[in-house]
């Protein structure tokens, strides 16, 4: 599938298909490389918490240079 992808004065929208579309009115957004990943945002810590958890090990630390 693809997504459509449209430019605006103040950045970039992202038309998802029907198949991939939120249920939020907020997104997490991480870059990983080349990759963009989208995440519902965390309800509360606990979810934060969860979040983090899941990240990989290779993520990048913006403390480091790259």
């Amino acid at each position: 599938m693809k997504a459509k992808v449209v430019d605006t004065d103040e950045g970039q929208i992202v038309v998802f298909p029907n198949d991939f579309r939120f249920q939020v009115d907020e997104l997490i957004i991480l870059k990983r490389m080349n990759e963009v990943i989208l995440r519902p945002k965390p309800e509360n810590l606990s979810d934060a918490f969860e979040l983090l958890a899941e990240m990989p090990d290779d993520f990048p630390d913006s403390r480091e240079p790259e």
